[in-house]
């Protein structure tokens, strides 16, 4: 069409002669129609500079084509210059430049266009004209301006069909569900019937403001009005039914969508799938991704992230590779969106290593991680001890100018407080206000728990201060941490405090608080106390566990209790509570203690015919009550029952055996049971602090560097054990080389370290430096015992100075340590 059109207009000029109006006007429109707008006005300003005069119709189909593509400002000056060239702009004209300031929303000039033209004595406004304008105030959203404009179109209109679908689509599309409805009875009042436009916008709307009920009211009104639903509105309910969870009903109208023979496209399929994902069923989503290709839908970006999200909240992390990669295949680039999914699949999984790779392949193709991102994997490493690696990632994310939020501070926190590293823990918690960050209930409660564990109470008190002023509750986890750390430290007048200042907050105790408690109780033989929270723990409908008879137990049994220990024991039996190694422990060695050997046995052997535990545990629990009555010969004749039995020692048993035979002065057997292969932490530890007790100090440095080539963190425990004996011994230096070590490796030294060097410089008389050791453990936010007290009044004793006595004693009373005479 373009080649004819051209021929005939070279033609044209050959002859010297200009085309008709209508022959010009025919002509410029096969230029547009075919694609060759731009041609087609160069061709209109050629006929104009050799004096043509077109008929309005050309400038129209130039300044319709140039609003359509998107230039209004060229448009403007065709439509500004059509008088100039004896040509007067008519209604079309007008309507033409006006869609194109309204499609670019250029409403101020719009109005001015259409008030021009209410002002003109050769054209009037027309219905088009108004209907365009209102399509302009929609877009936008003006719906005081767009009634104002009605009000003048019934000066010289009714509105239209296309007037009303024009209203109800926008009070859709702003939510204004009444509004739509209203304009929706008015048009049906006035008897113009609603067509495909207007139910397509109403059922779209109450799909989205969540009124499934109302859009298939409209859905079933369409029959009534012979209006035939098309892709869109099928689409628009299977999407709202998807999202609502209404499955059925959404599979009922794809089927309904088939039989009508209109084919779905990747929208509906895309919803179906993510409904399907979302309520866990992904056969029945793969199944739809599958019929995708028995119609040649081809998936987009979303379909795949749905698909993808759902495998990996569901562990099928297998098939969210393969979805991955089969989108990179058809060339669909995943967003961060996609990226996150996994990241977060396979941190929830524990698989670090394809996270962080997932990570790295975001740069490959120029994704830039979010906050999410970020958050995820510095959760995600924190909580498997990677804090060298979230540490970095969290640089990274401030190079990348994301802006840490609350969650990303608490994973780092909770992570370092596991670790036992609080003073990083806290230098986050600073940096949380450099950023603006506040802490939440959660970021509060892994700092006191972390506090409360390493004994620094004054800290954890602290913090809890600081929740109350920042208007944050605390929860049952923050008052069983300082309960639990105060009851370690002997101080239950404190612990009783929190516990009432639970009932003065409207926190209910659980299970843990009250084990807490009790247990702390039962340790100081305050054991009415203890049982009066037994009963208090019953009348809250909070079922004791094997933890807290333990405890219990264990306490009359160190009274001499017997008969209130046995009660206990038939409580744990009537009520079916599996014993652990520790229960059996306490009951075995509590009979043995009172001498009620057949009790001990009679013990050992029912749990054995209950068959609750394997009775190689049962028979360890024996020879470790034996151990510790002093019974080395019964200990080792139980150690043999377990063999001959053709159990196989474990790390358990043989932790115990060593160290039963280390405490009680038999290294060298100990050493004989000692087996690399199955060594972990704890039976590196027992025999460390073995050798450091037996003074062997050498061999126990040679222990330590093999503990760290087989692969294991020495631990606080370790490093105490070898600074006691250091101290012991007067090596006072190495000792405190070593617990420089310690605070390098970010393992913070604890209540028994600092006591070990005091211990150690007091025994020098080194009382000056002594007392700085104490007040740097008090810095430190650790609470003294009494032995550490007692320590330094000894030294101060030896060297008379009985007003450094007198200061401690009064210390010590304000602590409620008992001050002894």
């Amino acid at each position: 069409m373009v080649k004819e059109a051209l021929q005939f207009l070279a033609h044209l000029r050959r002859i010297s002669r200009f085309p008709s109006p209508f022959t010009c006007n025919k002509l410029l429109h096969s230029l547009i129609n075919s694609g060759c707008g731009h041609l087609s006005a160069k061709l209109l300003i050629h006929l104009l500079s050799k004096g043509y005069t077109p008929h309005p119709s050309s400038f129209n189909s130039i300044i319709s084509f140039f609003c359509r593509s998107g230039n209004v400002k060229f448009a403007e000056q065709i439509f500004i210059s059509m008088s100039r060239f004896g040509c007067s702009p008519d209604i079309v004209s007008y309507n033409s430049l006006l869609d194109g300031y309204c499609s670019s929303c250029q409403i101020q000039k719009a109005c001015f266009l259409v008030n021009r033209v209410r002002g003109c004595e050769l054209n009037r406004p027309d219905l088009v004209m108004f209907n365009i304008l209102f399509k302009g105030f929609a877009k936008v959203y003006m719906k005081n301006e767009a009634f104002m404009y009605l009000g003048l179109m019934w000066k010289y209109y009714l509105p239209s069909i296309v007037t009303y679908g024009t209203f109800v689509d926008m009070f859709c599309k702003m939510g204004d569900m009444e509004m739509g409805n209203r304009m929706f009875l008015d048009m049906m009042k006035v008897g113009i019937v609603p067509n495909l436009i207007v139910f397509s916008s109403l059922i779209d709307g109450y799909c989205k403001a969540g009124s499934l009920d109302v859009a298939f009211e409209y859905f079933e009104r369409m029959k009534e009005c012979s209006v035939r639903p098309n892709e869109f509105t099928y689409s628009t309910l299977i999407d709202g039914c998807s999202k609502r969870g209404m499955l059925a009903r959404a599979d009922s109208l794809f089927e309904k969508m088939l039989s009508a023979s209109i084919l779905p496209n990747c929208t509906v399929f895309s919803s179906l799938i993510d409904g399907y994902c979302k309520a866990g069923s992904l056969d029945v989503a793969f199944e739809y991704f599958e019929r995708m290709k028995e119609y040649s839908v081809r998936p987009n970006e979303f379909t795949y992230s749905r698909l993808i999200d759902g495998c990996s909240k569901h562990g099928m992390l297998a098939r969210a590779d393969s979805l991955f990669e089969n989108m990179l295949s058809a060339s669909i680039l995943p967003n961060c969106r996609v990226y996150n999914t996994l990241i977060d699949g396979y941190c929830k999984a524990g698989s670090l290593d394809v996270a962080l790779e997932y990570f790295e392949r975001m740069k490959e193709f120029s994704v830039q991680p979010d906050e999410f991102t970020y958050s995820r994997l510095i959760d995600g490493c924190s909580k498997r001890g990677m804090l060298a690696k979230a540490d970095s990632l969290f640089e990274k994310m401030l190079s990348a100018s994301i802006l840490p939020n609350c969650r990303v501070f608490s994973s780092l926190i909770d992570g370092y407080c596991k670790a036992g590293s609080l003073d990083v823990a806290l230098e986050y918690f600073e940096r949380m206000k450099e950023c603006s960050v506040r802490p939440d209930e959660f970021t509060y409660s892994r700092l006191i728990d972390g506090c409360s564990k390493r004994g620094m109470l004054a800290k954890a008190d602290s913090l809890f201060e600081n929740m109350l002023s920042a208007s944050i509750l605390p929860n049952c986890k923050v008052f069983s941490s300082l309960i639990d750390g105060y009851c370690k430290a002997g101080n239950l007048d404190v612990a009783f405090e929190y516990f009432e200042k639970m009932k003065e907050c409207s926190v209910r105790p659980n299970e843990f608080t009250y084990s807490r408690l009790i247990d702390g109780c039962s340790k100081r033989g305050m054991l009415a106390r203890a049982d009066s929270l037994f009963e208090k723990m019953l009348s809250a409908s909070i079922l004791p566990n094997c933890t807290v008879y333990t405890s219990i137990i264990d306490g009359h049994f160190k009274k001499g209790n017997v008969d209130d220990a046995i009660k206990y024991i038939n409580q744990m039996f009537d009520q079916d509570i599996k014993l652990d190694l520790t229960a059996y422990t306490v009951i075995i060695s509590g009979f043995h203690r009172v001498g009620r050997f057949d009790k001990s046995m009679e013990a050992a052997e029912y749990v054995a015919k209950k068959g609750l535990l394997p009775d190689r545990i049962i028979l360890t629990a024996i020879m470790d009550v034996h151990f510790k009555a002093g019974n080395i010969k019964e200990a080792l004749n139980a150690y043999k029952i377990l063999l001959a039995k053709g159990f196989e020692a474990d790390v358990a048993t043989l932790s115990a055996l060593m160290d039963g035979l280390s405490k009680h002065g038999y290294l060298q057997k100990a050493r004989r049971y000692f087996v690399k292969e199955k060594a972990n932490e704890i039976l590196y530890t027992v025999f460390i602090d073995a050798l450091c007790k037996e003074g062997n100090l050498d061999e126990a440095e040679k222990m330590i560097k093999e503990m760290s080539e087989a692969g294991f963190v020495p631990d606080k425990f370790v490093y105490t054990s070898l600074i006691a004996e250091l101290c012991k011994q007067g090596n006072l230096l190495k000792a405190f080389m070593v617990k420089k070590r310690m605070v390098q490796e970010h393992i913070e030294p604890d209540l028994l370290t600092y006591s070990s060097l005091i211990s150690g410089l007091a025994e020098k008389g080194l009382m000056i430096e002594a007392k700085q050791v104490f007040d740097d453990m008090l810095n430190k936010g650790i609470t003294p015992d009494f032995v550490a007290y007692d320590i330094l009044i000894r030294g101060y004793h030896n060297q008379g100075n009985g007003a450094a006595i007198s200061g401690l004693h009064d210390e010590m009373r304000k602590r409620g340590i008992t001050v002894e005479d």
